[in-house]
């Protein structure tokens, strides 16, 4: 279900780093212009970003057994990157 977030740094499994960015490009749309296909990726963005607790991290991580520590170093710019706090940006906007 979450192929569309393969990542290949990520042994091919669903990347929450790249679903977090996509999600803040997907924010800066003004909701009119959000087409139905778009309202279903915006929509499996935040399943899949709530598929485990965002407090946790524990989404897919291919080549590690445990999730990054980087999710809880918050500092900015984050780059390719994410961490919790723009996991949230991202679900509110």
């Amino acid at each position: 279900m979450w192929s569309a977030l393969a990542c290949g740094s990520n042994d091919k499994l669903p990347c929450a780093w790249g679903a977090a960015k996509v999600m803040l490009a997907f924010s800066r749309l003004p909701v009119e212009r959000r087409t139905p296909l778009v309202q279903r990726a915006i929509q499996q963005g935040v399943d899949f970003l709530f598929s485990v607790d965002p407090a946790t991290a524990s989404y897919p991580s291919g080549y590690s057994a445990k999730p990054s520590g980087n999710w809880w170093k918050f500092g900015f710019p984050v780059f390719y990157v994410s961490d919790l706090l723009q996991i949230v940006e991202a679900l509110v906007a």
